[in-house]
């Protein structure tokens, strides 16, 4: 997963095991607060719950 802000000039990179799982992805963002930009990957998708309130998602 590659987190980007170009015009920062920031990429943040993680890698875990290869894992793209549901874990991995909702500890890395538990405490972020922006938009995220994925792909329809359902546990991107739970980041639009009321459990992350300062995330916003939208789709590639």
């Amino acid at each position: 997963m590659a987190v980007s802000a170009p015009k920062l000039g920031l990429v943040f990179f993680v890698y875990e095991d290869g894992s793209r799982s549901e874990q991995v992805i909702l500890n890395v963002f538990s405490d972020y607060k922006g938009t995220i930009q994925s792909d329809a990957y359902a546990p991107y998708r739970k980041l639009e719950s009321d459990a992350y309130p300062d995330i916003m998602r939208i789709a590639c």
